[in-house]
């Protein structure tokens, strides 16, 4: 029969020899647990041919009866020599009893080199016994006869129906070829469950890596019914690492064509198929097996049955019949993927090294000081790197989210500012009644979560706090209880701020401890508790003073009169004007349907005379509060005039009957001829700093002597009068102008007063709150904790001591869990070194060959 592949002809017959003993010795060192090796898994269902198969390509017996059935993977590895057949066992312990992977592996010779082809199989029988009862003597097993092994299983109740740990067969021979392969136990069923999932768990950890499946499908069973065949599909779904190998095709009769048929057309491709086909081969049966045939007459048989046997003899795939085109297969896709495989496994190794030699510069290394000494160092350190990020660091990013926390301090005071809203009970609030919602630079700023406050309730509250105070005097009770209103939730929020401080600082010192003295748990635990403590005593420190500035806060107490004064001022004008833009709104709302509004026309003077003539200034810096002077150059230049009209906001005002924009826009066009393209009527402007500027002029116009206008201008007066009678506002003279500008007293002047007052100081007691707070938490607690730090921990561990120095020794002994984790690390460390230094030698050969 033509072979398949005559490996051992191939220009690579002597490459594949040291490829494989290259995979052995990473094998042997336990390179297969760090990176993934190439190798060929045999799997298949219970009585599906598998130990017959193993036996044909092996050349060896294995133990075949139900009592010493496959319990445990056999690694085969089969080499050609011009030696005589030998062969050596091994067993390599890759995990422990509870099937944990141990962090070395060892592979041990199991007795002596066995050159009789008859013992190996009481030899296989004997290691499977020494894996399965790790603790039963090598030299009481290696003397044991089969039937003292079947007496020993069955009496043994301790020993595990599988194990993982691997026999390893090393045959070698003038017959044999480069192979190398690892049997699994067979997949059963009618068994314990926890047996069956244990087969399947192994199979499938073996198959689940980049190994070449080998699975044994019966022909007398339906393919589809194999569970081998199931679990290769799902690990391997595309069919690129799967080769199916056809048992028992001499159990099929002649007359079942159709079956076959069937199995021809899997030999030859036409159904389920695999990137590398199928192979078929035929073993002795018992009655042959009885007989003791030789290899040689095994094979001869075999290719007897493929040459005269139908449909087989007729078959265009005659090179995937029998066994020995199955090994020369075998071998050849086994080196050629090891071929392909080594560069990757040099890049896997040094990858596995690198991350190992991190791990191990994140695990402390074992302690080689005096243990005070280094404790002393490792706390200077620690209380250093504190020290730094107190001052401030981008690393340890402390202060950062202790700035965050003041900042929401802030707006939580912020948030109790008094609401005063300037109307009565009796008036409707509009859209311009939120007076102390602003933006920062203007007051009000504070935007308040508090119940708001009216003038009807602020002179209510004025009256109940009235005892012997004369009339017209707010009694200074009433003040301070609205300061104190606003401040009854100060506590809560310093609490609040203080808290999360605290907890900030106490996570960063924890987080430091556990990075500077991860070395050992306990010391951990004892240094956790020292800081928790050293913490609580700066809290008890600042948490007093912080209720110090919470008392001197309720005591109403400024210096800074100069702003108490002028904020008050601004206040009540922002009041006023609130007020009174809310009143000018509603009366020109009640008369718009009465009367068309009149037509305000301004006033042209020369520029230079305006400026110059002192009458004008004096009548400008007489506006009363609510007044609003306006003035336009009609042309730009030096010759240009100005328009001036003085409009009065006040209720009882002529000029009360129209918003402020309507106003500011009629003086603004009188006197001046409509220009096409621009509106004729007025369009909604900004209020800015209108007020401001009429409490600037603001003075005693309405009491000005009108004897004092001088003779020369009394043609400009009546000219005055003229243009405001134009406008519909007609006045007859000087005196009954000046009183239809002055306004009268708004009858709530003592509530706005008192609002503006209490708005003009919240506003001086935020600024300190918001400010003390954080300083005395920043002085008190934080920058007290790092200067203290270092003496209280070296004082609560008493070094200088020998009850300290005894504690020291025993706080720095090594957590159990980071030694086992160092060992195992290292214990990669050296695998890998080993397989980098087979690596290394393999390449050096093979450069030098």
């Amino acid at each position: 029969m033509n072979s398949f592949f005559d490996i051992n002809a191939t220009e690579y017959a002597s490459r594949k020899k040291e490829l494989l003993l290259l995979v052995t010795r990473l094998r042997a060192v336990g390179a297969q647990s760090e990176i993934d090796l190439p190798q060929i898994v045999v799997i298949g269902n219970q009585s599906a041919g598998k130990s017959s198969l193993v036996e044909a390509i092996s050349g060896i017996t294995v133990p075949r009866d139900p009592q010493t059935c496959t319990q445990c993977p056999f690694e085969c590895r089969l080499s050609s020599s011009h030696n005589s057949w030998s062969c050596r066992i091994s067993i390599r312990t890759e995990f422990n009893s509870t099937g944990k992977r141990l962090a070395a592996v060892s592979e041990r010779r199991f007795g002596e080199c066995i050159t009789d082809k008859s013992q190996v199989k009481l030899f296989l029988r004997r290691a499977q016994f020494a894996v399965l009862n790790p603790d039963t003597s090598w030299n009481k097993i290696l003397s044991a006869s089969a039937e003292d092994l079947r007496t020993w299983s069955a009496q043994s109740t301790s020993s595990p129906s599988f194990s993982r740990n691997v026999i390893c067969v090393d045959v070698e021979g003038p017959d044999l070829t480069e192979l190398s392969f690892v049997d699994l136990p067979g997949l059963i069923h009618n068994a314990e469950p926890e047996s069956v999932q244990l087969t399947e768990d192994m199979v499938t950890s073996y198959i689940s890596t980049k190994c070449i499946i080998l699975v044994a499908v019966p022909m007398t069973d339906d393919i589809e019914n194999q569970k081998a065949f199931r679990l290769a599909r799902q690990e391997d779904p595309d069919g690129h690492r799967t080769i199916g190998v056809l048992t028992k095709p001499d159990m099929i009769t002649n007359g079942s064509k159709k079956v076959l048929q069937n199995w021809l057309d899997v030999i030859e491709g036409r159904q389920h198929r695999l990137a590398h086909g199928y192979f078929c081969t035929r073993q002795p049966d018992d009655d042959e097996r009885a007989t003791h045939l030789t290899r040689e007459s095994q094979r001869e048989r075999e290719e007897t049955f493929f040459t005269i046997t139908m449909p087989w003899c007729q078959s265009n795939a005659r090179e995937r019949l029998g066994t020995q085109n199955l090994v020369n297969a075998l071998s050849y896709f086994l080196m050629d993927t090891i071929q392909s495989s080594l560069p990757q496994i040099i890049k896997e190794t040094e990858e596995q090294l690198e991350l190992c030699q991190k791990e191990l510069a994140r695990i402390a290394a074992p302690l080689k000081e005096e243990p005070t000494t280094f404790l002393l160092s490792q706390i200077a350190r620690f209380c250093s790197d504190f020290q730094v990020a107190v001052q401030g660091s981008i690393e340890v990013p402390l202060i950062q989210s202790h700035r965050a926390i003041y900042k929401t301090f802030k707006y939580d005071i912020q948030q109790t500012a008094p609401k005063f809203i300037p109307i009565t009970d009796d008036e409707e609030a509009g859209p311009c009644m939120n007076a102390d919602e602003e933006d920062e630079e203007e007051p009000g700023t504070f935007r308040a979560t508090r119940l708001s406050m009216n003038l009807s309730d602020v002179r209510e509250h004025i009256a109940r706090s009235v005892t012997r105070e004369l009339p017209d005097n707010v009694p200074f009770s009433a003040t301070v209880a609205l300061i104190r209103d606003f401040q009854i939730s100060w506590p809560q929020y310093i609490d609040k701020c203080f808290e999360a401080v605290r907890a900030a600082t106490l996570a960063a010192l924890q987080d430091k401890a556990n990075h500077v003295f991860g070395r050992s748990g306990a010391l951990q635990i004892h240094l956790r508790s020292l800081i928790s403590k050293i913490v609580e005593n700066h809290q008890t420190a600042c948490t007093s003073i912080l209720s110090k500035i919470v008392e001197i806060e309720l005591i109403p107490f400024t210096q800074n009169t100069d702003y108490l004064q002028s904020n008050t001022e601004r206040w009540l004008a922002k009041y006023k004007s609130t007020r009174s833009a809310r009143n000018a709104a509603d009366a020109t709302t009640n008369d718009t349907g009465n009367r068309a509004p009149p037509k305000l026309v301004g006033l042209r003077f020369p520029a230079s005379d305006f400026k110059s003539t002192k009458y004008h200034s004096n009548l400008l810096a007489s506006l009363p509060d609510g007044h609003y002077p306006i003035f336009k150059p009609i042309s730009d230049g030096p010759s240009s005039e100005t328009t001036m009209c003085c409009i009065s906001a006040s209720v009882d005002s002529p000029f009360s009957k129209f918003s402020l924009e309507e106003i500011r826009f009629r003086a603004y066009s009188a006197g001046r001829p409509h220009q096409p393209g621009i509106p004729s009527q007025p369009t909604a402007a900004p209020l800015g700093n209108d007020h401001e500027r009429s409490t600037r002029f603001a003075g005693s116009f309405g009491t000005h002597n009108p004897n004092s206008f001088a003779t020369e201008d009394n043609d400009l007066f009546r000219t005055i009068l003229d243009k405001l009678a134009e406008a519909g506002l007609p006045v007859s003279s000087k005196e009954e102008l000046l009183s239809k500008l002055k306004p009268s007293k708004d009858e709530y002047e003592t509530e706005l007063k008192l609002m503006a007052e209490v708005s003009s100081y919240a506003e001086i007691a935020h600024q300190r709150i918001i400010d003390y707070v954080p300083s005395f938490i920043d002085l008190m607690f934080v920058r007290a904790i790092a200067q203290e730090l270092q003496m209280f921990l070296v004082s609560k561990l008493e070094l200088d001591t020998p009850k300290g120095r005894e504690l020291c020794a025993r706080l720095l002994e090594e957590d159990p869990n980071i030694v086992i984790q160092r060992n195992e690390v290292l214990s990669r460390k050296g695998v890998l070194k080993n397989v980098r230094r087979k690596l290394t030698m393999f390449s050096m050969h093979r450069t030098i060959s």
